[in-house]
């Protein structure tokens, strides 16, 4: 059995939350064995890091004593009883080069996909899928879907069929999304809309989308990687999705400023219209941050904030902030958030 692997440059910023020195020369965001939880695989990556309790239960989340509690298990699991010999341990058994997503943003998500290149074929008007790929997705515990030029599903996996409430013998193609029998279809524009990002500017997005899934009764947050695909003469056919469950603590951040998280959420900006920096000002206008209270977020002087809102009024043609949200939100860039945000 062959595999294929693909990857992307990650972005700086998406390692800020952990590191400040040297990276390691290879990192693997799978766990290494099935001996810890994965809470336990958290709180040993930040000790490796020479991260004390209090520092542990406040990037996680939980509290000083809990903590203490998931390092005696994990001591008496090993067999240590110091930290030093806990140091050693990990780096014999190379659990430093392990790193949980969590610490990652969504760009720097590493995992296996496949080279799609003669992948699909056009057979009597209809995208045939090579049974390999097919397989392969079957086998995926997470949700893939294949769509073509016009939104339209080629496939779905079992995993898909799961979190709609689907059974498993329902078929995905030639369904549209708004055809779906489920409550998330009414935001079918939305993900058609992000598909044809997708296929125009033939590069990948990410989204954060919370809906009721499968037979939760309450709401729930996946991670949505799309990408397009591509005829054999290299003309784009469609898009390839994938999603995965992101973790409560993952979200933190964000409920600052939500007390309850948008059902689509972008994470690549809508346009090229502003710069990275204005996208990041103007996300924290939207959730009605100062300027001053702007400036204390990204580290920068309150001024540098009036000269970035400054230029961002001018390039629209606005000249208050009430026009400037009703711009903003008839364009939905109160769908993006800067995955800064996510994790911090």
């Amino acid at each position: 059995m062959d595999i294929m692997c693909h990857g992307w440059q990650a972005q700086d910023f998406s390692f800020t939350r952990l590191f400040h020195g040297k990276l390691p020369t290879s990192i693997m965001f799978q766990s290494l064995t099935d001996l810890f939880d994965q809470r336990e695989w958290d709180v040993i990556l930040l000790m490796s890091y020479k991260y004390i309790s209090k520092q542990i239960g406040r990037m996680l989340s939980i509290s000083y004593r809990t903590v203490e509690t998931h390092i005696s298990r994990i001591n008496k699991q090993i067999g240590v009883h110091s930290s030093y010999q806990f140091k050693e341990y990990c780096r014999m058994s190379d659990y430093a080069f392990y790193m949980p997503k969590i610490f990652v943003y969504p760009k720097s998500r590493m995992f296996l996909t496949f080279r799609l290149k003669g992948v699909l074929t056009k057979m009597n008007k209809l995208y045939t899928v090579s049974t390999q790929i097919i397989n392969t997705m079957e086998q995926s515990n997470e949700p893939w879907g294949i769509k073509d030029k016009n939104s339209c599903f080629i496939y779905g996996n079992l995993a898909l069929k799961s979190i709609k409430n689907f059974s498993n013998s329902f078929e995905f193609e030639g369904l549209y999304d708004h055809e779906l029998p489920w409550a998330g279809a009414e935001f079918s524009k939305e993900r058609v809309a992000h598909d044809r990002k997708v296929m125009e500017k033939e590069e990948r997005i990410c989204s954060l989308e919370t809906h009721l899934f499968g037979k939760d009764k309450f709401p729930s947050s996946y991670f949505c990687e799309k990408t397009p695909i591509y005829h054999e003469d290299g003309s784009c056919m469609g898009t390839i999705f994938h999603g995965w469950q992101a973790k409560e603590y993952s979200l933190t951040y964000l409920y600052q400023y939500y007390d309850k998280l948008p059902p689509s959420i972008l994470l690549q900006p809508p346009s090229d219209l502003f710069t990275q920096r204005e996208w990041d000002i103007l996300f924290l206008f939207l959730q009605k941050q100062s300027g001053k209270q702007i400036g204390e977020i990204l580290s920068i002087a309150y001024r540098e904030v009036e000269g970035h809102m400054a230029r961002i009024h001018h390039k629209i043609g606005t000249h208050s902030g009430q026009q400037l949200e009703e711009y903003c939100r008839a364009n939905n860039f109160n769908h993006y958030i800067p995955e800064r945000f996510l994790l911090s």
